[in-house]
């Protein structure tokens, strides 16, 4: 729901890129896919594990509700990556541009802190 929030409460305009900008926006981005990176291999990989082992009788809604997980653990960062290149591209100034990319760096990382606190 953060990721889009960034995209409704900025204007519908689209600003130009300024010449200046262009490399704080392209650093930003790269960075956060680099983020992103070990989520998505995480979710793939365990989403693989799920399709081939074999569960006991009965244990399909346990084996649902992981897959379901795993896939909001995939599309979550994905979201996340494509609204911060709309919202730096929206946005002229290099501070909000590096704001935007804190602001949703710390949204990706919230499910991690929650779940090292998990036994």
């Amino acid at each position: 729901m953060v990721p889009v929030f960034f995209i409704t409460k900025n204007d519908a305009t689209f600003v130009a890129p300024l010449q200046d900008s262009t490399a704080i926006r392209l650093i930003c981005s790269i960075l956060l896919h680099i983020m992103i990176y070990s989520e998505v291999k995480q979710s793939l990989n365990v989403l693989r594990y799920l399709k081939y082992v074999k569960t006991a009788k009965g244990g399909k809604r346990g084996r649902m509700m992981n897959i379901l997980l795993c896939s909001m653990q995939l599309i979550a960062p994905l979201c996340t990556e494509i609204v911060l290149i709309i919202a730096i591209s929206q946005t002229p100034a290099l501070s909000m541009i590096i704001k935007s990319f804190v602001a949703l760096g710390f949204v990706i990382k919230i499910d991690d802190m929650f779940s090292e606190n998990f036994p």
